[in-house]
Parts: structure tokens; sequence; C-alpha cells
């Protein structure tokens, strides 16, 4: 992979770098002046989520690189989440990211393989803040991270795809398993406390009481409107008839009018009718009566938790859960024990006769030989895997991580088949002398001289036909990073 120009474009300001195919160093004679933020544009403009510098942010800019990778020499424009490839033949393609990201990332670096473009970003590029500490494990950037057995697994076809989705789905569920566990000891310390409070479920029952209340009221409203309409519509029937002047004639021959008081049953319908609404109504009231009382309770329960400290809330909220501390136990337990067995199956299979583990700890030791830290590592072909780095002091780790590092360049491009961009960003560190920088930089000259290296320093380094890209004030007009 050869970087040869980079166009960054943030509204009407604009900046084009040009690279020469070996070596490049991005120079300024003072910090701050936006060294770190071109680094971090040139893996920007490959789709990786890189986090913006301090005052510059990445997606308000439209990035134009051009480089040589596995799909020949292209030309990538990225707009925020939008990525365009431009090939040689006037074709292009699209992507979005973060969805296409793994897609974009296998025709880039020419490998269908998750767990290598997984990691690839830790292999070829050594960050100012976390890089020169990153060995076989964490943090590369932002929120891309580095795992040496991911990286073994790759360069060796081995597939634990399976087995590390089940690993993490005991692992989501011990962690969850723990937080109830923990919730159950909080909930004993509760009992156990000289200060614990009897927290009462009256208003709970209360709140059941009132539903019930209020149902009851609304279905005898429902039956009131009903009887309501009922005597409504008799007094209608009352009046049309008496308008209608009817009469009817009797057996013997009598004619009778037709009215409230000649149709029988009406007024015995209409008192019916009259009673039951005073009942209906009755009821009614006394059941609102009712609610109210409890509606009244409810509000002096809740001025009483309002004056309830927030732990005292949380202490009443957390005494209601029920747990049984005994069986969350027994879970954990069990989950810790199916853990550890994938975890040790995994391990199996990533190390076991694996001839790339070799290759990497032999490449180290050979530089640690030429950097003279060999009597300070374990001579264990295991030590690639070693998380033991609190005894390294800043200079010792400063080496071992570039031995690592290069040893890590080696296998990828062995196994994908092209060379990487070496990119160092400040590789003189705080504790590390001229001699060990000296050191380190003929390694790259001797081991890496077909391979395109790009460094940000406020050093000049001993490097033949080195390109220097000077930053003087800042990287784009109107910015200072």
């Amino acid at each position: 992979m050869i970087f040869h120009s980079l166009k960054i474009t943030e509204g009407m300001f604009e900046r084009n770098i040009n690279l020469s195919e070996k070596s490049n160093l991005i120079h300024s004679k003072k910090n701050s002046t936006g060294k770190t933020t071109l680094i971090r544009f040139f893996l920007y403009s490959l789709g990786f989520p890189i986090p913006s510098t301090k005052n510059i942010r990445f997606e308000k800019c439209i990035t134009e690189v051009c480089l040589t990778c596995s799909l020949g020499k292209v030309i990538i424009l990225r707009n925020d989440e939008y990525i365009e490839i431009s090939y040689d033949n006037n074709t292009k393609e699209n992507f979005v990211l973060p969805t296409d990201q793994t897609i974009l990332h296998s025709k880039i670096f020419g490998t269908e393989n998750n767990d290598l473009l997984n990691n690839i970003l830790g292999v070829f590029y050594v960050d100012q803040e976390k890089g020169w500490t990153l060995l076989n494990r964490g943090i590369v950037i932002g929120k891309i991270r580095f795992n040496i057995e991911q990286l073994v697994r790759g360069l060796s076809d081995r597939n634990c795809d399976e087995l590390s989705k089940e690993l993490r789905s005991v692992e989501q569920q011990l962690n969850k398993y723990k937080q109830m566990f923990s919730v159950a000891e909080y909930q004993q310390k509760i009992k156990e406390s000289e200060n614990n409070i009897v927290y009462e479920t009256k208003n709970e029952e209360d709140e059941k009481v009132l539903e019930i209340l209020n149902s009851e009221i609304s279905s005898l409203e429902t039956e009131l409107r009903r009887v309501n309409s009922v005597i409504s519509e008799n007094n209608s029937f009352k009046n049309y008839i008496e308008k209608m002047k009817l009469t009817v004639q009797g057996s013997d021959g009598e004619i009778i009018p037709v009215n409230q008081n000649t149709i029988i049953g009406f007024d015995f319908s209409v008192e019916f009718l009259l009673a039951k609404r005073k009942m209906l109504s009755s009821k009614i009231s006394s059941l609102k009566s009712k609610a109210e009382k409890y509606e009244n309770s409810q509000m002096q329960q809740l001025q009483l938790l309002k004056t309830e400290t927030l732990i005292e809330s949380f202490d009443r909220n957390i005494s209601k859960i029920e747990v049984n501390q005994l069986s969350v136990s027994k879970v954990i337990s069990n989950l810790e024990k199916e853990r550890s067995r994938l975890k040790k199956e995994i391990t199996f299979l990533t190390k076991y006769n694996n001839d790339i583990i070799s290759s990497i700890h032999n490449t180290v030791m050979e530089y640690a030989k030429e950097l003279e830290f060999e009597k300070i590592i374990n001579p264990s072909s295991d030590y690639i895997f070693t998380d033991d780095l609190k005894s390294l002091s800043g200079t010792v780790l400063h080496k071992i991580v570039f031995s690592f590092k290069l040893a890590y360049i080696k296998e990828v491009q062995k196994k994908i088949g092209t060379k990487l961009t070496i990119i160092l960003d400040s590789p003189s560190g705080r504790e590390i002398t001229k001699e060990n920088v000296k050191s380190m930089i003929d390694i790259l000259n001797r081991d890496f001289a077909d391979n395109q290296i790009i460094i940000a320093s406020i050093f000049q380094y001993d490097i033949d036909n080195i390109n220097i890209i000077e930053i003087e004030d800042s990287l784009i007009d109107g910015y200072l990073q």
C-alpha cells in the first residue's frame, strides 16, 4: 500500500499533500501544529472510525486520497459516512460507513479474513498517545482495538468465530448475574442495617382499591346516563301522545282520552325509573366519597415520599425486588466454569502447533538483540502473549513495542502478499535516547526499504531521500491543531 497524495477540504479551505513512495516526514519545529491531525486524516480517508483532533472535526471535511493498494491505483473520496472509490477504468464503487467498512477494507488490503481486518490498523500504525505502550492488546485509537490472539488466528487461518460468539454470550450473562448478585447482597445489607426502614405497601393497596372504586363509579355513571335517557324519552312520549289528542272507545261505548293518566302502568314505570336514578346517584356519591379519601391518602403518602432522600427511595425500591442469592450464586459459578472452558478451547486452537507464533517470536528476538533488550524478555515463544508490562520501563517498552510491530508487519505482508505503509506518530518518546531512535531508524532503512514510511515528529531523522512535509502554523488555513 502506498499513499501518493491527500487532499483535505473544509469549506473554502483546503490542503494538498504529496508523498514519496518511500520515506516521508511530517515535520514542524513545534508541537500542536497539525502533524497528528494529518496522520489521522490518512487513516480517516481509508474509512477507519478515527476520532477528530481538538480543533477540527473530520466529519466536516472531505478527503480525497490517491493510493496504490490491492485494487491497483485508485482514488478514494470520503465525505463523512460516504465513500467513493474511483478506478483507472473510470468506474466507481460506493460504500456507506460503518455498515460497509469490512467490505471496503477487504478490498483495500486484499483479504476477507475478519480477524486480520479487525486488527490491521494496530499492525502498521503507532499512535502518539497510546501506540508506544500498545504491545499486544488494547486500544489502537478511539474505539479501535488490537488483540494478538485474533491476529494470530487470522494469520494462521484458524477460525474461532463460533467459540468467540459463545464466549461473548456467556460473559454477557455472567455480567448480568453478577449485577443481580450485587443487588441481593445490597438487599441483605439493608435488612441487617440498624437504620433499616420497614417500607409500607399501603400505597400499592390503596392504588388497587382506588382502581376498583373508579371502575365501579364509571359503570354506575353509564347506567345512570341510560336511566336518564329513558326518563327523557318517556317524557317526550307523554307530550307527544297528549298533543295527538287521541281517544279510544271503551266496551260500554265511553270515549276515553289517551294520556299519562289513562295509560295503565305509565306512572309506575316513570316512578320506578326515578327511584332507580335516585339510588344510582346516591351510590355514585358514596363511592366518590370513598375514592376521594383514598386519593387524599395517596397524596399524603406522595408528599411523604417526596421528603425521602435519594438513597432512601433507592433502598425502598431495591427491597421490593425478589432475588434468590443462593440460586444466583450457583448460576454464576456455572457460567464462570463455562467461560473458563471456552477460553481454554480458544487458546488451544490459537496456539497449538502454530508456526506463526514461532515466526513472530523469532523476529522479535532478532530485534531484541539488535536493540539490546533480549535479556529483559522471556525467551519462550509464548512471550508474545504476555500481559506483564508493569515491569518494563518507558525506554524498554518503547523498543519492545517497535519490535513487535515490525514482526506483525512482516507476517501480515506474507499473508496478504502486499507491502503495508508504516505510520509512526512521534517515535522519539520522552525517555528514548537519540541512539535508540537511530537504531530503530536503521532497522527501517535496512529491513523495510521497500515499504512506504510516514513519520510525524518535531525531530529530523537520518533517512535516505526522505520527503519532508513541513507544517508551519496549522494544517489547514484557519485552524490551529
